[in-house]
């Protein structure tokens, strides 16, 4: 009876039909998956829910083209986002944000990561947003250099994950505040503070570890991550 509305029934199930293929790393299938979304809610007058869609399908788009190391594409479909939802503008401004820092294109990345800071900060996005904004944001600092500006977006990280009341358990909130602290024992190594880069980067080992098996999921990326880290830190030092 509605077939614009069974089109975006429709164009949502692809979707999450592709973000189990991205975690699979199966990308190509989550790529085709993106466009049949993005194709399906084609009634004459889009309603709400299918622009929602649409925002969606160029969002996941994006992040297959940064998975697939398109970092160009990227950053065209997160640009192709239009969006009225401050929160979701967040989560777009701060892909692009990622995506130029990747680039190398410094300035344009902090205006991007600027906006999506204060975006989630004002709408009061979910404490784990907020804190991996800040802490690409103080790694941007600290590839500019600017290391105490680095180390206030990690303090306000931290600040932001540990809160009480953030809806987190006591594990959940060890697991975000370790993403972050991988980040800032970064700029510890810029900081020669060789020992605590290490100290840091084997208790975020175990916490990922610990988060995973928890969970019943598997946290390779993020330990392997984490291994590769902790050599730089013995190198350095």
């Amino acid at each position: 009876a509605d077939p614009a509305g069974a089109h975006t029934f429709a164009a949502e199930i692809a979707l999450v039909r592709a973000s189990i293929a991205r975690w699979r790393s199966e990308l190509d299938r989550a790529a085709g998956l993106v466009t049949e979304s993005a194709s399906l809610p084609n009634g004459e007058a889009p309603q709400r829910a299918g622009v929602a869609v649409l925002e969606k399908s160029a969002v996941w788009a994006g992040l297959i083209a940064k998975d697939r190391g398109d970092l160009e594409a990227a950053l065209r479909e997160f640009e192709a986002v239009t969006s009225y939802d401050e929160l979701i503008e967040a989560r777009v401004a701060f892909q692009k944000g990622d995506v130029l820092m990747a680039l190398g294109r410094f300035d344009a990345a902090f205006g991007e990561l600027e906006r999506a800071v204060e975006l989630a900060r004002e709408n009061h996005a979910l404490t784990p947003e907020q804190s991996r904004y800040l802490s690409r944001r103080g790694t941007l600092h600290r590839r500019r250099g600017d290391l105490d500006l680095a180390w206030r977006d990690f303090d306000a990280a931290a600040a932001t994950v540990t809160v009480e009341g953030s809806g987190a358990g006591d594990l959940e909130r060890e697991f975000w505040l370790a993403r972050s602290e991988d980040e800032r024992a970064l700029t510890l190594l810029a900081r020669g503070e060789f020992t605590e880069a290490i100290l840091s980067f084997e208790r975020n080992i175990e916490t990922f570890a610990r988060y995973g098996e928890h969970l019943g999921v598997d946290p390779s990326y993020r330990v392997w991550r984490g291994e590769l880290y902790l050599a730089r830190a013995y190198l350095c030092r």
